[in-house]
């Protein structure tokens, strides 16, 4: 409900999703590079887990980039 209250008036509406998108854009990418960062420092010692979940993410950062 605080998120509604907070949008402003219908004129902004546009913006207001504009500004949504770009926000769960940036967390996608901030995701994406947090398992980077931890696949370069072994934190995933499973072989097969790991390249099952870089498929994924590439995949991910794939669609992230490509929406934004």
């Amino acid at each position: 409900m605080q998120l509604v209250a907070a949008r402003g008036g219908i004129i902004n509406d546009g913006e207001y999703g504009k500004l949504i998108h770009d926000c769960y854009l940036r967390r996608q990418l901030i995701d994406v590079g947090e398992t980077i960062v931890d696949r370069a420092f072994g934190a995933e010692p499973d072989l097969h887990a790991a390249c099952s979940r870089r498929m994924t993410t590439d995949t991910a950062l794939a669609n992230t980039v490509a929406a934004y």
